[in-house]
């Protein structure tokens, strides 16, 4: 906060960083299900969803790291907002089971990954995805930014 940089550019940068892990993750997922099924002698093709299932997983993901952030900008504390986390995971399985999941942040990534149903639709519109998505990605940049503001150490 020391810096000579907008608020916005520090949020903006952090959660560019956690966006990029998450790209890399589910890369990695991508990669691991290929050499999964071939150690277990699959010899079908890759399914042709695959690619979206990643990619809507990567945005609901992006919506978590959001989310979290904003978290851990209120409370300090390491042990606390990884609780929230674990609990924010639970209760978006619970959420996303009981057909909620496009209303709940912490259920989109299982949600754009079709986490119940591989071969079939999304539980939801992709636009309702996306609108759902991109809102709680908004509220989120902009409660850390006005919070970066008025309540965070400022220097000077």
């Amino acid at each position: 906060m020391t810096a000579p940089v907008p608020v916005s550019y520090v949020y903006l940068a952090k959660l560019i960083s956690a966006s990029v892990m998450v790209l890399l993750t589910e890369a990695w997922i991508g990669i691991l299900f290929f050499i999964s099924g071939r150690l277990c002698g699959l010899n079908t093709p890759i399914p042709p969803e695959l690619p979206e299932w990643l990619l809507y997983g990567v945005a609901g993901g992006i919506v978590i790291c959001a989310l979290q952030l904003c978290i851990s900008l209120v409370i300090r504390s390491f042990a606390v907002p990884v609780g929230i986390a674990l609990i924010g995971g639970i209760s978006g399985l619970a959420a996303f089971a009981k057909g909620y999941g496009v209303w709940f942040p912490y259920s989109l990534l299982c949600l754009g990954m079709r986490a119940n149903q591989p071969g079939g639709a999304m539980e939801c519109s992709t636009e309702q995805f996306v609108l759902n998505g991109l809102f709680y990605l908004a509220v989120c940049i902009m409660f850390a930014v006005v919070w970066l503001k008025k309540r965070d150490v400022a220097a000077g």
